[in-house]
């Protein structure tokens, strides 16, 4: 059953991503992004870099953290 719903979900996604080639206007508004009003492509990217930023500052973060403390042992 699950195999069979896996084979129907990725066909789907397979038509839609078919559509979208001869859709060169974006007039299939039916995926995730869709909404009343999309985001750019800048502030998407702006919005996945100010992500690996926060992740990147958490990890120096941490590793500075471990570093005082091997240091005071």
């Amino acid at each position: 059953m699950a195999k069979q719903k896996e084979q129907i979900t990725m066909s789907r996604a397979f038509l839609e991503g078919l559509a979208r080639i001869f859709d060169p206007f974006s007039s299939l508004d039916s995926g995730p992004y869709s909404g009343p009003r999309k985001k750019t492509d800048t502030e998407m990217l702006r919005s996945d870099w100010n992500a690996i930023g926060r992740d990147m500052q958490k990890a120096f973060d941490s590793m500075g953290q471990k570093d005082k403390e091997n240091a005071v042992r």
